[in-house]
Parts: C-alpha cells; sequence; structure tokens
C-alpha cells in the first residue's frame, strides 16, 4: 500500500486543532524499496 502513495507526500492528521503532520520516515522506506 506504501508503494501505491509514490510520489505523493505521506501526512498523519494528528487530531482535533492539530495540523497535520509529514511522514518523512515511510517515504525514505517507500524511495528505498523502489531502487531495489
Amino acid at each position: 500500500m506504501l508503494m501505491a502513495t509514490r510520489p505523493a507526500q505521506v501526512w498523519h492528521g494528528t487530531g482535533r486543532r492539530q495540523p497535520p503532520a509529514r511522514i518523512h520516515d515511510r517515504e525514505t522506506v517507500r524511495d528505498e524499496l523502489a531502487r531495489d
């Protein structure tokens, strides 16, 4: 499923009154898997 997000940024909604947070770790993992 993570590979299906290519090349989109991965964000996570953190809850009410909180801004969404970008998940760089998952983007890095996805990019590494795509190289292989």
